[in-house]
């Protein structure tokens, strides 16, 4: 399944769009309204597939975290391969959202144009942000002001030192889980709603507007053994009475907004792909580069390979997989809201 998946926003878009065309599928750009390049438009497109009454929407996003958007598209673009197969007939519609992060995706940057992490920006700005003395305390080591491995080695052993005394759960629970005080430092989750928050809302209002059931599965990858697919999920039956707390942040919550709704299925669908040390790692010198714009152009390029394949396992198992069990869980998805 190589085949679906691309090298980078540019690609992954034309070969979206040429998808749509041969399926006949229209296609609802929104343009950034800041951003441009030369090499092509910086948009999030929209795309449904099915009746525009049906009850049942699925959504399917993709490139919330710019880094990882060519796997979502891929999986993305083989939905539209396989579009005879989806249960239209049985009043389920799906809704592909791609690239939520256009900017990120095509920078190769996790957060987006304001250095904003975007699953960490979906927060009710009209209530006081949440404190994090976790990553406080971490800040100077996670962010640190050293690249060379050796000079970074005193910031690497307090990370380390907090993981032994409070343990893994506790830096990915608390430390990571995001801040909203320091703009140039690692998962910000911004003060105020971002476009890309603003244009996910309308898009989901729109075509919620007539449903009565929702879904949503948001594609990342980064977290997990390699190639499994690992479901976060936090479903809600009841409008007034959930069976589990609401995801934090995250972009799946958008669905909270939608009270009239009967069922509501929020699935982050994370794929595994390096350790967790490397991955954080990756992430950590992308954050370095951020801060430090005269970087080397060797220095640049070496920081965004390690990315892009940290988050990315450029082998053809490690693609099928990712295709396989993202194509199972909507056929799981679909049948929980048509029975």
């Amino acid at each position: 399944m190589r085949q679906l998946f691309s090298d980078d926003y540019f690609s992954a878009r034309t070969r979206l769009l040429d998808a749509c065309n041969k399926a006949e599928l229209t296609v609802q750009t929104l343009l950034h309204p800041s951003v441009v390049d030369q090499r092509g438009e910086v948009a999030i497109d929209v795309v449904r597939i099915g009746s525009d009454s049906a009850k049942k929407v699925i959504f399917i996003s993709s490139g919330v975290h710019g880094t990882e958007g060519t796997v979502g598209s891929g999986v993305q673009l083989g939905l539209i391969e396989q579009k005879a197969q989806l249960r239209v007939e049985q009043d389920v519609a799906y809704v592909i959202i791609h690239a939520v992060n256009p900017v990120g995706f095509i920078n190769l940057t996790r957060c987006n144009e304001d250095n904003i992490d975007l699953n960490r920006n979906f927060k009710d700005f009209s209530q006081p942000l949440m404190a994090n003395p976790d990553y406080d305390a971490l800040r100077n080591a996670l962010c640190s002001n050293y690249l060379d491995c050796d000079k970074r080695a005193a910031d690497d052993r307090q990370i380390q030192q907090y993981i032994d005394d409070h343990g893994m759960s506790a830096l990915t629970e608390k430390v990571l889980k995001g801040q909203h005080n320091d703009p140039q430092g690692i998962f910000y989750g911004g003060t105020s709603p971002s476009w890309s928050r603003l244009m996910i809302e309308q898009i989901v209002h729109q075509h919620a507007e007539l449903a009565q059931h929702v879904a949503i599965i948001d594609v990342h990858t980064g977290i997990g053994p390699r190639g499994v697919g690992l479901i976060l999920r936090d479903k809600v039956r009841d409008a007034q009475q959930g069976d589990m707390e609401p995801l934090a942040g995250v972009l799946c919550t958008v669905l909270d907004q939608l009270t009239e709704h009967k069922t509501k299925i929020k699935i982050i669908l994370e794929f595994g792909t390096l350790t967790f040390d490397q991955v954080l790692r990756s992430l950590r010198d992308d954050n370095w580069l951020s801060r430090n714009p005269n970087a080397s152009l060797a220095q640049r390029n070496t920081i965004k390979h390690r990315l892009k394949h940290a988050l990315r396992v450029d082998e053809d198992d490690w693609y099928s997989a990712i295709w396989q069990q993202s194509w199972q869980l909507l056929l799981d998805v679909e049948a929980e809201m048509t029975t």
